[in-house]
Order: structure tokens, then sequence, then C-alpha cells
């Protein structure tokens, strides 16, 4: 149970720091804020019926455009 618990903070850690590359990303190449940016994450997220990671991931490591 430990270990599964060490497991799923580790997995959680690995979505923030993509989300947070992704906002950084996305605010640079539409010249917005930070806050901005995650919205606009999001709203493709929710739009697209995909999970916040899977989108953020996708910006970062093939250039998904929001």
């Amino acid at each position: 149970q430990q270990q599964q618990l060490g497991v799923q903070l580790q997995e959680a850690l690995k979505s923030r720091v993509v989300i947070e590359q992704a906002k950084v990303i996305t605010a640079q190449r539409h010249g917005v804020t930070i806050d901005q940016a995650y919205q606009l994450i999001y709203a493709h997220a929710r739009n697209n019926h995909a999970s916040l990671r899977t989108v953020a991931e996708a910006i970062v490591e093939v250039g998904l455009q929001v």
C-alpha cells in the first residue's frame, strides 16, 4: 500500500511537470499569460474529451497547437 501511494505521487508529479511545461510553451506561442495558457489547454482537453495530461504531453512532445 505504501509503495502504491509512492507510485501515485510520482505520477502526479510527472503530470504536474508536463502541464507546467505545456503552459509555458502555449503562453509563449500565443503571447498570453500562464493563466490564459492554462485555460486554452483546459478548453482543448474538455472539447476533445481528453485528459489535461494527455493534451499537455502532446503539446510538449509533438508540438500540438491549442
